[in-house]
Formats: structure tokens, C-alpha cells, sequence
């Protein structure tokens, strides 16, 4: 969910407390405040180490498997079952990228051993890895031969006793990145920081029905996510109920990804008469008020 601030937080780390509590009644405050300390019920959200708070995402993303996992421990009523946990969970590598991380980590309790790696796709390669194959990872596209359009891959990784997880791949080649839509009217873009849910950037999307290319100015590499949409009622608000409203890459698949200056991005659908950003699914209630000076400054 990417909601910001502590009334989005605090639901969420409460719910999983919650299911701390059903496997292990006798919990304590000082016990869930000794688990986030230390890194183990939690995701580094922020990159500055598992144990390190920081004024913005706290000890990090709470993680609800790793929690219960914990608490059971704790109860002295054993481990949950090993689980594949792979970070991110999409890649997309834009229309200038080539190569992009990941990383594997098992859950649970009990030993947990990658047993292989496939792609999906002929252009998508893996390396990397380290004992037992966790660790980290480095996947490699190869868009020689490739025609220009949009490209969708997956790569699954299988283990031992955890089953096998997936993570998709999104590939362009050729063409500018553009939002794709009827002729709902001006659609604004926007950059968005996934850790503080803020916008960062906006951009106009020009052009009528079809695809619309649109550009961000001053970019800095790092992790972001997209959303697009209109903004009717003119309140400073895209993706309003009856709005057109669009996430990158859909609303299903909709998660934060590396960018940086240069690269180009596949299509993405921005449908007319949307219910909203929230009507999206969990993944996708981000709020986006539009600044109406930085869109005017990027026309």
C-alpha cells in the first residue's frame, strides 16, 4: 500500500501485531520493540542497514511472515515453514537499461536451497548468487535482434522445499515512453518517492487519443514508481473517481522500480471513468496531489 504517514502505518503493523499475538498470546511490547530493533521482522526499505531508524521509514517495511516466524519462536512452539522471498518483485528495464539487481532470501525455518533459475525468454539472462544460491543476483537483457515494441518476461526460481516464485520482467525497445488513452483530456504524470508515497516530479502528456510520450526534466537515478492521470474538477488531485486514472505498469503489477536519466519506459494504459486510485487493490492507493506550478513549469 503506499498511502504515506502513520495513518496508513499504523493499521497495517497493528494487523500484523495481531497475528504475532495469535500464535504467541504472551507477546510484550518490549518484544515487538526488540524485533523491529534488530531487523528481523522488518524489509530495509531505506538501504541504511536493517537495525538503522531513520526519521522516514522507521526500522523499515514491517513484514508479516517474517513477524509470525518470529513469534513462533518466541512461543517456543517452532518455526513456520521455509518460504522464497525475492526482492523486488518486478524488474523494468525501460528502453536504455541492461542490467538490474535482486536478491533471494528464505523465510521461515529449515533449510532452504535454491535449485534453479530459468527465464521465460530468450533476451533475459541471470548471475550470480552465493551459498545455497541466496544472495544477490544481477539480471541481463539482451534487446539485439529484438524489433522495437514493448516486451514482458519472468524469471522463476525454484528451490528445495519452498515451491518456486516469480519475478516479472518488462523490456522496451524502440519508441519514447507514452501513456496510452482515448481522448479524455490533458494527463498529468507523475514521479512518485515509494518510501514517503510524495510526487516528486510531473510531467503533461502530449498529443490526443493513443499513445502520449511525456518526459521528466532533471531526473536523478534512483527507485521510483508512476502514476497517471486527469485531473477534471481542477481540485490539484489526478486519479479523482471518474477520472482517468493509470499506474505503471498496471494496476495489478503496480510497484516502485530503478530509473535513471535517459531511460525509456513501455506504454502504460490510463482507462477513462477509473473508481479511483483506490479502487486499484491494496498495491495501488497511492495519493498524488498535483502541484500545479511544476506542471505548468513542464509543458
Amino acid at each position: 500500500a503506499y498511502y504515506q504517514g502513520t495513518s496508513m502505518a499504523a493499521p497495517h503493523v497493528a494487523g500484523v501485531v495481531a497475528l504475532m499475538k495469535s500464535v504467541h498470546p504472551g507477546l510484550t511490547p518490549d518484544q515487538v520493540d526488540s524485533l523491529l530493533a534488530s531487523g528481523r521482522i522488518t524489509q530495509d526499505v531505506a538501504g541504511n542497514g536493517a537495525t538503522t531508524r531513520d526519521p522516514f521509514t522507521g526500522y523499515g517495511l514491517i513484514d508479516a511472515f517474517r513477524a509470525v516466524s518470529e513469534a513462533r519462536l518466541l512461543a517456543g512452539g517452532g518455526g513456520t515453514p521455509p518460504a522464497l522471498l525475492l526482492q523486488p518483485g518486478n524488474l523494468v528495464f525501460g528502453e536504455t537499461t541492461s542490467q538490474l539487481a535482486f536478491r533471494i532470501e528464505a523465510a521461515g525455518t529449515g533449510p532452504l536451497v535454491v535449485t534453479g533459475i530459468s527465464s521465460s525468454v530468450p533476451w533475459l539472462g541471470v548471475s550470480g548468487g552465493g551459498a545455497n544460491g541466496l544472495g544477490d543476483y544481477v539480471a541481463s537483457v539482451d534487446r539485439n535482434g529484438l524489433p522495437a515494441g514493448d516486451y514482458n518476461g519472468q524469471l522463476r526460481v525454484d528451490s528445495n522445499v519452498a515451491g518456486s516464485a516469480t519475478i516479472a520482467v518488462i523490456l522496451r525497445v524502440g519508441a519514447p515512453p507514452a501513456v496510452n488513452s482515448g481522448a479524455v483530456g490533458q494527463i498529468y504524470v507523475a514521479l512518485v518517492d515509494p518510501i514517503t508515497g510524495l510526487p516528486l516530479r510531473f510531467a503533461a502528456a502530449s498529443g490526443g487519443a493513443g499513445e502520449q510520450p511525456y518526459v521528466f526534466d532533471n531526473l536523478r537515478a534512483g527507485r521510483y514508481a508512476i502514476v497517471a492521470g486527469t485531473d477534471n474538477d481542477n481540485d490539484g488531485a489526478i486519479c479523482d473517481p471518474g477520472e482517468a486514472c493509470g499506474l505503471f505498469p498496471d494496476f495489478n503489477s503496480f510497484d516502485a522500480f530503478d530509473l535513471s536519466p535517459g531511460d525509456s519506459l513501455p506504454a502504460f494504459l490510463v482507462p477513462a471513468d477509473s473508481n479511483g486510485i483506490g479502487a486499484g487493490g491494496s498495491s495501488a492507493s497511492l495519493q498524488t496531489p498535483r502541484q500545479l506550478r511544476e506542471v505548468r513549469r513542464a509543458r
